[in-house]
């Protein structure tokens, strides 16, 4: 169980606190890009509600994946496509 916890706690740390500084950028951004884009706080929280819906939409596909493939090679794929999609987005 330690080794377990050596090799994966630094991994699923890394990943919440990448998660966690990414929801924060919706948020940080949403300061200027309202202004700048003209959108009101509605349409704002309309477009992080689809973001959320999104997520969870997907989150059983996911799973079903993940139980295929398996966790190293899954998470590894999700870490990589979504910084991928962060990079496009810059």
């Amino acid at each position: 169980m330690r080794a377990v916890q050596r090799r994966f706690v630094p991994v699923i740390f890394i990943m919440v606190f990448v998660s966690i500084l990414d929801r924060t950028n919706i948020g940080v951004a949403g300061l200027t890009m309202r202004a700048d884009l003209d959108l009101s706080a509605a349409i704002f929280g309309l477009g992080a509600t689809l973001f959320t819906l999104g997520y969870c939409l997907f989150e059983i596909p996911s799973n079903m994946a993940l139980a295929k493939v398996g966790p190293r090679g899954w998470l590894t794929r999700i870490m990589v496509s979504w910084g991928l999609a962060t990079m496009a987005t810059a």
